[in-house]
């Protein structure tokens, strides 16, 4: 295996302990696996005598699996993720720490299954407070006590922590663990009994640890356990990629190594195998401005070089639609194939106005580490209040009417609709007109709504019905409700908040307007454009750390967005310019950089990120020559036929058959003007599908 000078020291130093900071695209799994090829083949070591650590399944994959065909040893088991060791550990040590040797392990889908089936009947959940998925998030936050990271609203923490205790006995009384609990056993075992704590440090002779910037404290104190101050220790990483302090890595545990360990030897990998010259120029002048950090440059391998570019706009909007237009440009003109293109944002709800360009251009993509925007549940739930604002019908009151929680279950809520049927009105109506009775819990949200429905009739200027909307959603508690939540989630709503005030133009045309707005939501939501091969790739910094594109377009680069508004209020800047470092280091010869003008949800001006300024660089500017590309599709949808059914379905009512391209044929069972109820058969059952949408047909 050819190496360059730095990689063979690494590779013949066996000393002591090493740390190795291992710069971007520097080659640092090859150099891994060429130590292992070295202790294995020169120094002969016995395979079991080798402990190597790295966090993702993936990753200990790809190394068992060069290692087996590199040299051809099938019985070279020693590669494991933290979790996996944890899970070898207690199976071996399970008689000696009184833990049942049939306690069985609850994986992230086991563990939302297990607190769904115990937790169901719960105000949290009934009240719709909390979702499942949350629910684990909070648990785990709470398992490593880090109950301040959770919210700032102690009565829920409280309620919250009665929940995960009564969550810890349900554990207990079936001998489960979960993830969290594999570590945090581990270490604990590890800790507190010695002679259990020497016969494993006798274990191992040699200790490899791979992406030793990501660690955190729980699994540092199982690595100190397992070795002594002058262990042969080698770890692995780079604090300029540490961009997980959230989930608990502790960027000081690679600086203080050599605290706890003897005569530390460090060795930098910079050579740069990756990016092209021009984009490690601006990484290395971003970083520099940290002050935690080993310092030192990367350098190129690669001698050719692409100038980096810069995408401006005025709105959002246009910089999505250049931004593709560039894209089909590489595409085109570079061939530059779509799977080799990201598109990386530091926050998901930039990637919004992106997926409606996409898809209104035909363009396959795939969202890496997240739901697709309209997919998100807070999107959701905000255009069914838009919805339920222009029908007032009982389908839309019913998905809102208990968000946020107001204690209306689905028992009062039959009970209502029950009521309404008999006297031949809708709910809405029925509980304006009082001629049905009102939970006196509901009156506030009753007012608040009559309210806001009025003042939508009586609008003098267009743009006054997005601040009536926004103004409506605060005075319900809406907003309130999701600040219990990830900030993430606030950023969305105010996202699609903002995409309804460009879609409005006239007041004339409102409710049609809104119709057709509620239409191509559900549109976008629906749309499959997820096929295997050829898609753009729409992704998260933190979700792209590890890959590599041939071109990157890091989009939304603005102030408040990266770095974020809450960084910038925490002062936690130098932990955004790693995030952006990261970023810039996944491209490896295109690299664009886009930012927009125009207000924000508060009618704060959009400002280009203060990185630009400190990357240093000569930017070329990208204007958008490429008009002939704006109706240019890469991939056109298919238009979706299917014999003996027709695309029409005006008119469409009870009884009529359609067809639809994933469901199948089934029958209407009500309609009206926008949505139809389709009884399927039994695998779908009764779904509500939009009229519109193409993959519906009736029978002619």
């Amino acid at each position: 295996m050819e190496l360059n000078e730095k990689q063979r020291e690494v590779v013949n130093y066996l000393n002591g302990p090493l740390r190795v900071i291992a710069g971007p695209g520097s080659g640092k799994t090859r150099t891994i696996i060429a130590k292992i090829e070295y202790l294995l083949k020169i120094k002969k070591v016995n395979p079991r005598k080798i402990l190597v650590i790295t966090f993702t399944n993936k990753a200990a994959n790809e190394i068992n699996e060069r290692i087996r065909n590199l040299l051809e040893i099938n019985n070279f088991n020693s590669v494991f993720t933290y979790h996996s060791f944890a899970f070898n550990f207690l199976k071996i040590e399970a008689e000696n720490v009184n833990l049942s040797k049939n306690y069985f392990i609850l994986d992230s889908q086991d563990q939302k299954a297990f607190i769904k089936k115990h937790f169901k009947d719960e105000d949290f959940i009934t009240e719709n407070l909390i979702d499942f998925s949350d629910l684990t998030t909070i648990f785990r936050k709470l398992r490593f006590g880090e109950e301040d990271q959770i919210s700032n609203d102690k009565q829920f923490i409280r309620r919250i922590a009665k929940l995960f205790e009564r969550y810890q006995n349900y554990k207990k009384e079936i001998s489960a663990l979960d993830f969290d609990d594999l570590i945090i056993f581990t270490r604990d075992i590890l800790s507190s009994n010695q002679l259990i704590r020497e016969k494993w440090k006798k274990r191992y002779d040699y200790i490899l640890v791979d992406e030793f910037q990501d660690i955190d404290p729980y699994q540092y104190q199982i690595l100190k356990s397992l070795t002594d101050r002058n262990s042969k220790i080698m770890i692995v990483g780079d604090p300029d990629q540490n961009i997980y302090s959230w989930r608990g890595a502790d960027i000081n545990l690679i600086f203080d190594f050599e605290k706890d360990y003897q005569d530390v030897k460090t060795i930098i990998l910079n050579i740069n195998y990756r990016s092209t010259k021009s984009i490690l120029k601006i990484a290395n002048n971003l970083i520099s401005n940290n002050k935690k950090r080993v310092s030192f440059d990367n350098i190129a391998f690669n001698k050719k070089d692409q100038k980096i570019n810069l995408i401006t706009e005025n709105l959002h909007r246009r910089e999505s639609h250049h931004v593709i237009n560039e894209i089909i440009r590489l595409n085109h003109k570079e061939n530059v194939p779509l799977e080799k293109i990201a598109i990386l944002y530091r926050s998901n709800y930039v990637s919004k106005e992106y997926e409606i360009e996409l898809i209104n251009r035909g363009i396959n993509y795939i969202v890496v580490g997240g739901f697709r925007f309209f997919e998100r549940k807070e999107v959701k739930e905000t255009l069914n209040f838009l919805r339920f604002l222009i029908l007032k019908d009982n389908h839309s009151l019913s998905l809102i009417i208990n968000i946020p929680p107001r204690g209306i279950g689905e028992k009062t809520f039959a009970k209502l609709e029950n009521e309404s049927i008999s006297k031949r009105r809708t709910i809405w109506k029925g509980l304006t007109e009082e001629s049905i009775s009102v939970p006196k819990k509901l009156q506030p949200f009753i007012k608040e709504t009559s309210k806001t429905l009025k003042e939508i009739d009586n609008i003098k200027n267009i743009k006054d019905f997005s601040i009536i909307v926004k103004k409506y959603l605060n005075n319900i508690g809406f907003f309130e409700f999701y600040k219990n939540f990830a900030e993430e989630k606030i950023k969305n709503i105010e996202a699609l908040l903002e995409l309804i005030e460009q879609q409005f133009k006239s007041k004339l045309t409102l409710i049609d307007d809104l119709f057709e707005f509620l239409k191509s939501c559900a549109l976008f939501s629906a749309s499959d454009t997820k096929t295997v091969v050829n898609n753009l790739t729409l992704i998260t910094v933190h979700a792209a750390k590890g890959l590599e594109f041939d071109a990157v377009f890091f989009v939304g680069f603005n102030e408040n967005i990266i770095p974020s508004n809450r960084s910038i209020n925490d002062n936690k800047i130098e932990e955004e310019r790693r995030i952006a470092y990261v970023g810039i280091t996944r491209a490896k010869k295109y690299l664009y950089f886009a930012y927009f003008g125009g207000y924000d949800f508060y009618m704060k001006p959009w400002r280009p990120s203060r990185f630009i300024h400190e990357f240093n660089y000569p930017f070329d500017f990208v204007n958008d020559k490429n008009k002939d590309l704006n109706q240019v599709s890469i991939s056109s949808p298919k238009i979706f036929t299917k014999k003996g059914f027709v695309e029409d379905k005006s008119n469409l009512k009870e009884g009529d058959i359609v067809y639809h391209q994933k469901f199948g044929e089934g029958v209407v069972v009500k309609a009206d003007d926008i949505f139809a109820t389709v009884a399927f058969d039994k695998k779908y059952g009764i779904k509500e599908v939009l009229i519109e949408h193409h993959f519906l047909l009736k029978k002619d």
